[in-house]
């Protein structure tokens, strides 16, 4: 199920290792390193950093290298038609400086295969990615002096020197993104996410495509929360209220499949399993074990998570170190999802208040280390995470004194959609945008280093 995205280079040096490192979070993937003509397509380029991601680079089509176009065709209709998902390409980034002058930007060859693109690419949708806008803005600001000024002169240049020569080559409906790598430019990382996975979802009709997609990439949070939902709502989320067997199965066994099925989601760098050990479990079964406590908080009013959680972090990070203690949790068959249901259901309201709880916490909790930004997760980092969720007015109270109140016979009278569409209202309602989570990174950093 990994995603295949062929970088098509347009000329060397435009930063196809950087653009991979900043949106998939792979340090050990140079792609620059390979000699020009020496580059074989078929060549898997992948990171034990992160098993979601697979890569092959073409390095491109430069003027007379027509034998580079047909390899690159060959091997786009050899794996269009592969029966396996893990085999095919799921999206094309076409990569090139953006340029700082008016000139020619594509080369014949890409413009050959511009107009033949629906032929050699059938459904496999491509973006062009023009790199280094920091280049861009940083000649146009050298020029401009006023800051209105300099900020429609941005607009500008990209329009006619980006935009214009793509809609010239390619027509109207290509896909692109203007982009940097360097610092205050996350925002161009996560926009290009979004549409990379917009159009999968639009051209690719095999299922799992573009879910696949939001769990390797490792910059845009709404599409980790959007990847969590998809995971919920495909195994477990719907049988809140389904009929199955639950007998010879334990709670913590529910858990267990959960929080399996949730971590495995956000992708996290996490050699040593600190994610799905025993510390990290025991505290999420904690956050569902109180709610014989009447709510402290008003249902009726929504905070937003992460604004809250920054607001909590400088009173919580001197304070995460604490013993482990041990819970042992039976590992269960994926399989047995589909069997705790409406049996589960009929035993307790308080039971299914617990489930959904689970949920909620775990997805938030993934989000607050995701905005940690940790390379590598440590249990500090763990710690940290959960008490920012425990301690933000927008956390873990908010969202139990929710739950507390959901009025479960809506499961009867609705439908069994109406349990999975309340958790993903919860979700949505306390995530993160991704247009503020740079701004958040930013004020979490700031606040660990003072």
């Amino acid at each position: 199920m990994d995603p295949k995205v062929p970088a098509i280079g347009h000329r060397k040096s435009v930063g196809k290792s950087s653009l991979i490192h900043r949106a998939f979070g792979i340090t050990g993937v140079k792609i620059e390193d390979d000699k020009r003509g020496e580059a074989n397509i078929d060549t898997e380029f992948t990171s034990s950093e992160n098993a979601r991601f697979v890569l092959h680079d073409s390095q491109g089509f430069e003027s007379g290298e027509e034998d580079r176009v047909k390899i690159v065709k060959d091997f786009i209709a050899r794996r269009r038609d592969m029966p396996q998902l893990k085999d095919r390409v799921h999206a094309i980034w076409l990569c090139l400086a953006a340029p700082h002058a008016q000139g020619r930007v594509f080369e014949t060859g890409v413009e050959d295969f511009f107009k033949n693109k629906q032929e050699i690419l059938g459904d496999i949708p491509i973006i062009t990615v023009f790199t280094k806008l920091d280049l861009l803005d940083n000649a146009i600001e050298m020029e401009t002096v006023e800051t209105e000024a300099v900020e429609a002169e941005q607009r500008r240049a990209i329009e006619e020197r980006c935009i214009k020569p793509l809609k010239d080559a390619g027509g109207d409906n290509l896909s692109h993104a203007v982009v940097s790598t360097k610092k205050d430019y996350e925002y161009t990382i996560i926009d290009l996410l979004q549409t990379t996975v917009n159009n999968v979802e639009k051209y690719v009709t095999t299922k799992g495509a573009s879910l696949t997609g939001k769990i390797a990439q490792r910059a845009n949070i709404d599409l980790k929360i959007d990847a969590s939902i998809d995971v919920g709502k495909k195994k477990y989320w719907r049988n809140l209220a389904a009929s199955a067997d639950f007998k010879g199965h334990t709670l913590l066994d529910c858990f267990f499949v959960i929080h399996t099925d949730i971590v495995a989601v956000w992708n996290f760098q996490d050699p040593k399993n600190y994610l799905i050990g025993e510390e990290l479990r025991k505290s999420m079964v904690e956050m569902v074990s109180d709610l014989a406590t009447p709510p402290s908080v008003d249902p009726n009013k929504t905070l937003k998570f992460g604004l809250s959680a920054v607001a909590s972090i400088a009173g919580i990070l001197g304070s995460v170190a604490g013993p482990a203690m041990t819970v042992v949790v039976p590992v269960l068959a994926v399989a047995v999802i589909a069997a705790w249901a409406y049996a589960v259901y009929q035993q307790s309201h308080e039971v299914i208040k617990r489930l959904m709880l689970y949920i909620v916490n775990l997805t938030l909790v993934m989000e607050m280390l995701f905005l940690l930004a940790p390379e590598q997760v440590s249990m500090d980092d763990i710690k940290k995470a959960i008490q920012i969720y425990e301690n933000a007015p927008a956390g873990k109270h908010q969202t139990r004194c929710k739950i507390l109140n959901y009025d479960h016979s809506a499961i009867t009278t609705a439908g069994r959609d109406h349990a999975l569409q309340f958790i993903e209202k919860l979700i949505k309602e306390a995530s993160i945008d991704a247009g503020e989570a740079p701004d958040l990174q930013k004020k979490i950093a700031e606040t660990i280093h003072h």
